[in-house]
């Protein structure tokens, strides 16, 4: 079979990750481990939105810019160009004017250290103008709420190989919640 188990080098096969002895003996670096490496190293902490979907109305920056160890608050005033960090589909805003979940970064602090960061990240002031959430996938097809447009990535002729599959399945499958699990905060340095 062109392409399948018989040919392929990970297919059937137990494939580990390509730093998985370094996690399991305790040898991988982290974010963290490499922070020391680099005097005057500034540290970042979000301003998160308190509400699950509103517009952005004003952002008081005032008391987090003079806090001690600040060195300066960002918020979509300070982007020149796209407000956009979307790595394939232009849907990521780096500052959003409309929050589209509980949590989302609004402003980040840059700061000295992590705790004057985080310290100073809770005296910026965020007005917002809650908009109705969508709570639930049938909420968001009742409302035609979709995060983007229909994006579709293809390789093959699947209705083909499906109808040439001498095994199918049918039916629904409702699973409540999912979330990517990180071994480690998203970080850079």
């Amino acid at each position: 079979m062109k392409g399948g188990a018989g040919t392929s080098k990970s297919v059937g096969r137990a494939v580990s990750h390509e730093s998985a002895v370094l996690h399991v003996t305790g040898r991988a670096l982290y974010a963290d481990d490499l922070v020391t490496r680099y005097p005057n190293t500034l540290h970042a902490w979000p301003v998160q939105s308190d509400v699950a979907h509103g517009k952005v109305e004003r952002i008081d920056v005032a008391q987090a810019s003079s806090a001690p160890g600040v060195v300066l608050v960002l918020t979509a005033k300070d982007v020149p160009g796209e407000n956009d960090t979307g790595p394939s589909v232009r849907d990521e805003p780096l500052f959003p004017t409309e929050i589209a979940y509980h949590g989302q970064p609004v402003a980040w602090v840059l700061a000295e250290s992590e705790e004057a960061a985080k310290d100073a990240a809770a005296k910026v002031r965020v007005e917002v103008a809650p908009l109705p959430a969508v709570l639930s996938i049938e909420d968001a097809i009742r409302a035609e709420s979709f995060l983007t447009p229909e994006l579709k990535m293809a390789r093959g002729d699947a209705k083909r190989a499906l109808a040439e599959s001498p095994h199918r399945l049918a039916g629904e499958f409702f699973l409540g919640g999912q979330e990517h699990f990180y071994l480690e905060s998203q970080a850079a340095l």
